[in-house]
């Protein structure tokens, strides 16, 4: 699956600079924001990160991130555009993540479960 996503980074970032693609980043990134409601200092996982479009936004209001991904260009970007930030890339599998139980304090995923098989079985064994 991860090479699917290896020959996107630059055609999913140039969308979010469409007209609509900057209207659905304005409006997505708003309701993650408030559902999440990410804050200083908390550590946070966004599973299937991508190129960290979203990423951004929660490093910003002083969270670090934790960016899971299993398309290692698509991570690359994400390290890219997060450099200066509490940011630490982890090459991975939503379904198969190398993280203990009780490591972060939220967990977030935008726009990567409808790429995953078993999505109801990812989301059911993410770690608190």
């Amino acid at each position: 699956m991860g090479r699917l996503f290896d020959e996107w980074p630059e055609k999913y970032d140039r969308w979010f600079t469409t007209s609509i693609g900057s209207l659905v980043k304005r409006f997505e990134s708003e309701l993650i924001l408030n559902l999440l409601k990410p804050s200083q200092g908390e550590i946070v996982l966004d599973a299937g990160c991508g190129t960290g479009v979203f990423t951004l936004d929660m490093l910003s209001l002083g969270s670090h991130v934790i960016g899971l991904d299993i398309s290692p260009p698509m991570l690359m970007r994400a390290g890219e555009k997060t450099k200066g930030y509490p940011f630490q890339m982890v090459l991975g599998d939503i379904t198969n993540r190398p993280f203990q139980e009780n490591s972060f304090d939220k967990v977030v995923s935008v726009t990567a479960l409808e790429f995953i098989q078993d999505a109801r079985g990812a989301v059911s064994v993410i770690p608190k």
